[in-house]
């Protein structure tokens, strides 16, 4: 069912662990300015709240495990692309947003820790920015998954591009073992919370889960209207919803007086 009705760019949305809010990105009202900012609303579309403020472009507000927080990206519009820092709030005041790490957040290991990823590399953060140390190896989008037994890695060399698995230790209990690609590149997709399934669009209004770390495909079933590659998507704590963005191009007509 559709619960925003908005023309403005909707993206990136993120259900609450209690599945009764969720959390997005949202373009500012004025076509002609290029922010973006972080909402919270229920679920049913009500009681819409934004979060961040001023000339900045946020990106992936995440909650975490225990609901006390919400993650997220942000970087002022006259900073470089890549010089995205990553903000916490306390979801329950809304108050001032806290640096806690470098890039934007991917996923929540636990209440007190999450990654983050720049172009370049992967980071493990701490809710209190005390901690901050490289995840896995250079030029990959990494997160540990199926309780930390494995990583799953968006590759960036050109070739080795596509999805990635790897057991964190081998049998012999060496660092790694071999990687098995999963899912080729250009895909748009999600890590269930508990980290055992990867959600991907395949194809316009279809839907498919990847088990982890065997790799079994299965479609799933239902109509997902207005999906398609550009679509983002979030799978709830207990992979039993999913929710995501059907993007359409609205044209606006603007005229510019006086030119000199």
């Amino acid at each position: 069912r559709q619960i925003t009705f908005d023309d403005r760019p909707l993206q990136q949305p993120s259900l609450s662990p209690d599945g009764k809010h969720v959390a997005f990105v949202m373009g500012d009202p004025d076509p002609l300015k290029p922010s973006r900012h972080v909402y919270v609303m229920d679920r049913n579309g009500s009681d819409r709240r934004q979060l961040s403020s001023g000339n900045e472009n946020t990106s992936r507000p995440l909650w975490s495990p225990d609901e006390k927080w919400i993650a997220y990206g942000s970087r002022a519009l006259s900073e470089p692309l890549d010089s995205s820092k990553v903000y916490i709030l306390d979801a329950s005041t809304l108050g001032a947003p806290r640096l806690s790490g470098e890039g934007e957040p991917l996923r929540w290991i636990d209440s007190n820790s999450f990654i983050s990823w720049t172009p370049t590399k992967s980071w493990l953060n701490s809710i209190d920015g005390t901690s901050l140390k490289q995840f896995y190896q250079d030029s990959t989008l990494a997160t540990p998954v199926v309780g930390g037994k494995y990583i799953l890695f968006l590759d960036n060399h050109k070739s080795r591009d596509g999805i990635w698995i790897v057991a964190a230790q081998d049998t012999k209990g060496a660092r790694f073992g071999k990687p098995k690609r999963i899912l080729s590149s250009g895909h748009s997709g999600a890590i269930s919370p508990n980290g055992k399934f990867l959600f991907y669009i395949k194809s316009s209004r279809e839907m498919w889960r990847i088990s982890l770390p065997k790799g079994k495909e299965e479609k799933l079933r239902g109509v997902f209207p207005g999906l398609d590659g550009n679509s983002d998507c979030n799978v709830s704590y207990g992979d039993k919803e999913i929710i995501y963005t059907e993007q359409r191009t609205v044209g606006k007509l603007v005229m510019i007086d006086n030119l000199h």
